[in-house]
């Protein structure tokens, strides 16, 4: 099926040969000429790194809109991408009366709904999946005409990837020369005024995995005037997302105009032109998986007390709590006062907490928060009249508080020092990136090699 329309910013036709709008023309050689090439001589006013020409470049497709009136160094791709969707579902039922008074049934839901769409820039294929498995078994026994109960067990299991690369529609994306990072091809590049292009393969994505273990208990009893309903439910839930982030690196290229900034280049297009990147960011590993934890536990009472023959008053209390959420490997922090030099942690392991050059990254150990729904007492109060008493007219109404409670799937956690880290290396004299790109990531002189491979510079006492 088809999807909207997705206009990105691309370098126009111009600039993609050094034909930046109001700089003079070049009138003599490269400032390099052994990395460097006029491509349009007599019109160029910026010679263009070889490696951006011959190679990056074409990461970024050719403007088949309109050049931007405000930046005629910028122009417009439009394209509709195709989202292919697919739904498969089944869903069964099995009901068995074992005696008059009792019986049961089980039911089994299965829903698989993967879908694959290209990339905004029509450059790459990622693939989207959904799969939920759901079963429950239901017990009802009747003790009396005046007494029913009613018991429940369910397993809920979510399973999901999101935007995980499948093959390079555009062919740079899987060349392994123009990697920043070992393993990856192609960073992602961000350049100002321009739109952000993807990594290359294999890429980064993103798992989730829920899984619920729910029981639940209702009895019903009738006395007198009095209906009576009251039960209590109980799940375990268990969340387990896993993350890749920027493991291809992003590099960033902004305005230098400033001599002092290192190698300047203005526009951010020039910089990116001359291959000289501002910044290059990864994650340090770039996986975090995480495995959250947490219960809920509720209780309720309910009275349909028949006052009279028109009129029916709802009287009810119900109590739900969850458990604070918690991490199986102590992988949670909380910065209790914005003053506090470290957070607190779920774990004091050193293995997980000394990652900071080297010291302690945790202030100590405690919940994430103190739990709020421990007092979540929630009333209930309705009525429904006739006022004729002939069935003709009712007025009813109610007044009921509700709760929201703090389940794992709200937390993005994930990214919370000290257990996930970032590494940034900004351009600079002390620390040059220009004409990093196009430098195998594990040979000599590339960016990773120098600034973000996990061995301790003279120093240093963290690799980090």
């Amino acid at each position: 099926e088809g999807a909207a329309s997705q206009n990105s910013a691309v370098p126009s036709e111009n600039a993609r040969l050094g034909i930046l709008a109001g700089q003079p023309v070049l009138t003599g050689p490269c400032p390099h000429p052994a990395t460097q090439t006029n491509l349009a001589p007599g019109r160029a006013t910026t010679c263009v790194d070889n490696m951006i020409a011959s190679k990056y470049l074409a990461l970024f497709q050719h403007p088949n809109g309109p050049v931007n009136p405000n930046d005629p160094n910028v122009a417009n791709f439009v394209f509709a991408p195709t989202r292919v969707v697919h739904e498969n579902f089944l869903t069964t039922r099995l009901d068995h009366k074992i005696s008059d008074t009792n019986s049961l049934f089980g039911t089994y839901n299965y829903d698989d709904s993967p879908f694959s769409t290209p990339h905004g820039f029509n450059t790459t294929s990622v693939r989207s999946e959904v799969k939920r498995n759901i079963v429950a078994l239901e017990w009802n026994h009747v003790f009396s005409p005046a007494f029913v109960n009613t018991a429940r067990l369910g397993y809920n299991r979510n399973f999901t990837t999101n935007n995980l690369l499948t093959g390079a529609i555009q062919p740079a994306f899987a060349d392994p020369s123009l990697g920043m990072m070992p393993g990856y091809d192609t960073p992602g590049i961000l350049a100002s005024g321009l739109s952000r292009t993807a990594g290359g393969l294999p890429g980064g994505f993103t798992f989730f995995r829920w899984n619920s273990y729910q029981f639940y208990d209702d009895a019903f009893l009738t006395r007198g005037t009095h209906s009576l309903k009251f039960g209590f439910a109980g799940e375990n839930m268990r969340y387990n997302p896993w993350t890749l982030y920027l493991p291809t690196g992003l590099l960033r290229f902004i305005a230098k105009p400033n001599p002092n900034s290192g190698d300047p280049c203005s526009p951010a297009i020039q910089c990116l032109l001359l291959n000289h990147p501002n910044s290059l960011e990864g994650g340090l590993p770039p996986t975090f998986p995480r495995g959250y934890r947490s219960t809920l536990v509720g209780g309720y009472i309910q009275d349909d007390w028949h006052v009279r023959h028109n009129l029916t008053l709802n009287m009810g209390l119900r109590y739900e709590m969850n458990t604070v959420i918690s991490e199986r490997q102590g992988k949670l922090t909380s910065l209790r006062n914005i003053t506090d030099p470290l957070p607190t942690c779920g774990t004091s392991a050193p293995s997980a907490t000394n990652v900071v050059l080297g010291k302690p990254g945790c202030a100590g150990v405690a919940p994430i928060f103190s739990n709020p729904t421990l007092r979540n007492f929630e009333p209930r109060f309705g009525f429904a009249w006739d006022p004729s008493g002939n069935g003709k007219t009712a007025v009813r109404g109610g007044f009921a508080i509700f709760d929201v409670l703090p389940l794992p799937g709200y937390f993005f956690s994930q990214a919370w020092a000290p257990f996930f880290l970032t590494g940034t290396v900004v351009d600079s004299p002390a620390s040059p990136l220009s004409g990093t790109l196009g430098i195998p990531p594990t040979a000599a002189g590339s960016a990773y090699s120098n600034f973000f491979s996990q061995t301790p510079k003279p120093g240093c006492t963290s690799p980090l």
